[in-house]
């Protein structure tokens, strides 16, 4: 009977790490979707800053940032 509870016991903890392996390795495929996510939003942030650099030269080529309030005007 201590065979079969042991046996019973060993199987359980098998099953028990497999599903956690499992679970851990999804766990690695998500983070690195979200890495690759936050690299693609960051390129993507940059190249909006640049546009409205841009932007806000051609207002200024324009002479209309004059009448524009401080905090419409982008960050230098």
């Amino acid at each position: 009977m201590k065979y079969v509870s042991l046996l019973i016991i060993f199987l359980l903890m098998g099953t028990i790490l497999n599903s956690c392996g499992q679970e851990t390795k999804g766990l690695k495929d998500e983070i690195k979707m979200l890495k690759e996510e936050n690299a693609f939003l960051k390129a993507e942030n940059v190249g909006l800053k640049k546009e409205v650099e841009e932007l806000y030269k051609r207002l200024e080529d324009h002479g209309v940032t004059k009448n524009l309030p401080e905090d419409k005007k982008p960050a230098k």
